[in-house]
């Protein structure tokens, strides 16, 4: 089960751009996995934050289950599939990458 976090900007529900964590905002909106970010955002004034379970394991065609891998074999699975990161790669990042190739070997 994945935990998806929908980020709400209070005072500003129109506003769309980037903002910390990278997150994209969309008429006041962003979303993210990224307990981090989440936690981030909560101790934040401004922002609203509510966890969603998501049921069904983040799969991807190649069949894997990238939301239920460690970061460590996130990165042995995009080596695998010849996915080159950089040594900043976030578990985000990496699982955005692997699903842009499609998850395929």
């Amino acid at each position: 089960m994945n935990t998806k976090y929908i980020i709400k900007v209070k005072n500003d529900p129109n506003y769309c751009g980037i903002g910390a964590c990278g997150l994209h905002f969309a008429h006041g909106t962003a979303e993210t996995g990224s307990e981090r970010a989440a936690q981030w955002y909560s101790e934040h004034d401004g922002y609203e934050v509510t966890p969603e379970e998501d049921d069904e394991p983040e799969i991807t065609p190649g069949g894997y289950d990238l939301g239920g891998m460690t970061v460590p074999q996130l990165k042995e699975l995009a080596a695998d599939l010849g996915i080159e990161l950089g040594k900043g790669a976030k578990r985000d990042d990496i699982i955005a990458a692997v699903t842009a190739l499609g998850g395929e070997a």
